[in-house]
């Protein structure tokens, strides 16, 4: 009875040095089973196969180590050396990184002759030696005690570096080296020269390289998670075979930072939790959704009920609430179509679980949340997404998402034929629709966003004609990008012979794209153009061009040939009423550009100019502006600065375009002043306070220039 309870003690001891880690490689004798080990041996995984060898009167063997103390299923690596040595060598599949550590556990009665364990590079030569003898236990300094149970560990400590320490379980000594140079790639068991009786013999058990730090798990390494074992959210992780079982668990997690990324070349065995945060939304026009998809095969949509209570929280609850938004896009009726019906229930149409490679709109209101995704990892080599583009009324848009918990990138994504070039995806922080598309044949892109979709990202696509397409997402498409879930992204047009044209008022913004291609038409061509996606915010402003028939582009591919005689339509939606400031980023353009203004009549040339600023209101009519591209004939002298303008905002007047000194005069309508100022370039004025609504003249006089317009005060 005594020495099962010393038995239990000491598993629970030596387990309980260990922490929540990835385990790399692993072996011990239960997983063999005959009655010794010999050269070539290979169980467990992660190392390679023993080399074993005997110089003089040695042997190996599989039996319990003294006392039990180190056995697994009452056995353990037994070796004995009388006059002898027995040696056994063992290398790991890759040399060890910086953070992670090898153990192993050693049982020793007497400590006659010579018993220990080589540290090992990869050439398999000794870089640490630790022996016991009759000197004692190496450097350590121990006393002598019967029956040692030792666990020793190497931990890399650096590129160059490593340390051994050991722990003895029978006093709970402790013991640590001083930095070593080399990197750790196996050992070399060893004992000879002792006497002849069973006591003598030397044991080791319990192989195992581990880590902590999943920056130090080779993107080769088969893994085994044990404990509960979390990835944080600026992490990542890349494995061959990855095992989840027994009560160990593995957490992908999400926050306000970033969301872990993990990529499985191989196999996984058990489930995984995929935390996924996502901000909230505020009143019912901010537009703040997302576009999610699921990393896991059948995800369940609604909340998982108990005797009326929740049991496992998903996305939607059960019943829906009136705050909760969660849609599904239907291709054939061009609609979203909402998890509560007309009076609020339960949709089933919805469908009871997530599509692999189905993208939905949801969000949820005031407060941020995080959303599990939970069970077995999609995992194929690759997926094959069915997009349509039916032939009645539809308009062949598909809202697609990556199945996978790690970024696409979607220039390496497989289009079957049908298919347009460009990737919509909707940025829930601007409410508003963003693009990428990598132009073919070419070595640039144009993008208001990134080409990586992140783990987790519904996105939007569009099949150009009628019929069943593809899009194949591979395990080969994905990369570890620290693009977070689609929000504010740099707009790039990195392409030459194009520029991007922004538009801005306050913190809201939009932006357009022009291209000139050898191959671009002026119709709409999947290969060169995006068409342009309105938000769920009617206050974001949208910039787009037209073509004769109408269509709306976010990037337009526009003729080579054209490039000096062409004008095309710039049509702005405000949004909101104000002050806006148009900006222009040119790239290897060589043309004149000039932007002419409907309804101010300015003509700006776009190459001499940072921005161009002027009003707007909401309900304006969108065909604001033409962009002429060449030099235009008649019109030489009107191409200026544009002129000066002032505007009411709040309680504010706004004086634009504006150089040097002048006076400013407010008076009503009857000419009396209302307010008088010595002003030098463009300014804001706090308005006097009291003024009645109503119409006023602004006079502006500098030298014996003067100028008058009206404005209203609100």
């Amino acid at each position: 009875m005594k020495k099962i309870l010393l038995l239990v003690g000491i598993v629970i001891s030596f387990a309980m040095v260990s922490n929540a880690q990835y385990i790399t490689a692993e072996d011990d004798a239960s997983n063999y089973t005959t009655t010794t080990w010999t050269n070539n041996s290979n169980e467990g995984f992660g190392f390679g196969a023993w080399n074993m060898w005997n110089d003089g009167n040695a042997g190996t063997f599989l039996g319990s180590s003294h006392a039990g103390l180190i056995d697994t299923d009452e056995k353990a690596f037994g070796m004995w050396g009388n006059p002898g040595y027995a040696n056994a060598t063992r290398l790991v599949h890759e040399p060890l990184n910086p953070g992670q550590s090898f153990s192993m556990e050693l049982s020793v009665h007497w400590r006659d002759g010579n018993r220990g364990i080589d540290v090992l590079n990869s050439d398999s030569e000794t870089i640490y030696n630790f022996n016991i003898s009759n000197a004692g236990y190496g450097n350590t300094g121990w006393d002598w005690a019967e029956n040692s149970a030792i666990r020793l560990t190497i931990t890399q400590t650096g590129a160059n570096s490593f340390t051994v320490s050991a722990f003895r379980l029978n006093d709970d000594a402790t013991w640590t080296s001083t930095s070593q140079t080399g990197v750790v790639a196996g050992f070399k068991a060893y004992v000879g020269e002792t006497g002849g009786d069973s006591e003598r013999n030397f044991y080791i058990n319990n192989l195992k390289v581990e880590t902590s730090d999943p920056s130090a798990v080779s993107e080769n390494a088969d893994v085994i998670i044990n404990g509960d074992v979390e990835l944080g959210p600026t992490e990542t992780l890349t494995v061959n075979d990855l095992t989840i079982d027994g009560s160990n668990t593995l957490t992908l997690k999400s926050t306000a930072t970033g969301t872990a990324s993990l990529i499985t070349n191989g196999t996984v065995s058990g489930d995984i939790t995929v935390e996924r945060y996502l901000t909230p939304y505020y009143d019912d026009t901010d537009g703040k959704y997302h576009f999610i998809s699921s990393p896991v095969s059948a995800q369940k949509i609604q909340d998982e009920m108990d005797g009326g209570e929740v049991s496992v929280e998903n996305f939607v609850t059960d019943p829906p609430t009136a705050t909760t938004d969660f849609y599904k896009f239907d291709e054939t009726t061009n609609e979203w179509i909402n998890s509560k019906d007309d009076v609020g229930n339960w949709n089933s149409g919805i469908g009871a679980t997530f599509g692999v490679g189905t993208g939905y709109l949801v969000a949820y209101k005031t407060d941020a949340v995080t959303k599990n995704f939970t069970g077995a990892l999609n995992n194929d080599a690759s997926y094959e997404i069915t997009c349509t583009h039916t032939a009645d009324g539809a308009e062949g848009w598909n809202l697609i998402g990556n199945p996978y918990p790690a970024a696409i990138d979607w220039d390496a994504v497989t289009l079957g034929d049908g298919m347009d070039n460009a990737l919509y995806y909707y940025d829930s922080d601007k409410s508003k629709y963003r693009y990428y598309i990598h132009l073919a044949g070419e070595s640039g892109a144009l993008s208001s966003g990134s080409q990586y979709i992140p783990a987790m990202q519904g996105f939007m696509v569009h099949a150009k004609s009628s019929g069943t397409k593809t899009v194949t997402i591979e395990k080969a498409d994905l990369t570890h990008s620290d693009q977070g879930f689609y929000k504010s992204g740099n707009a790039s047009n990195s392409v030459d012979g194009s520029m991007k044209i922004e538009i801005l008022t306050g913190d809201l913004s939009d932006e357009t794209f022009i291209h000139f291609q050898s191959d671009a038409t002026l119709e709409f061509d999947g290969n060169y153009d995006a068409y342009k996606l309105f938000g769920f915010n009617a206050e974001v402003p949208n910039i787009y061009t037209v073509n004769d028939q109408g269509t709306k582009f976010a990037i337009n591919g526009l003729p080579a040939s054209r490039e000096n005689e062409l004008s095309i339509p710039l049509y702005l939606k405000p949004g909101v009423d104000g002050l806006f400031s148009l900006k222009p980023i040119i790239n290897d353009l060589n043309t004149a550009i000039t932007l002419e203004d409907l309804v101010t009549n300015n003509f700006v040339d776009l190459k001499s100019v940072e921005a161009y600023e002027f009003v707007a209101s909401a309900d304006d009519n969108p065909n604001r502006f033409i962009l002429h591209f060449g030099t235009l004939t008649g019109i030489e002298d009107q191409i200026t600065t544009p002129k000066a303008f002032a505007y009411i905002n709040g309680n504010n007047l706004h004086i634009r375009n504006m150089e040097g000194g002048y006076t400013l005069r407010l008076n009503d309508i009857s000419g009396r002043n209302i307010m008088q100022q010595q002003i030098n370039g463009n300014a804001e004025i706090a308005l006097p306070s009291g003024l009645n609504a109503g119409v006023y003249l602004l006079e502006i006089t500098s030298g014996s220039n003067r100028t008058v317009q009206k404005v209203v005060i609100n």
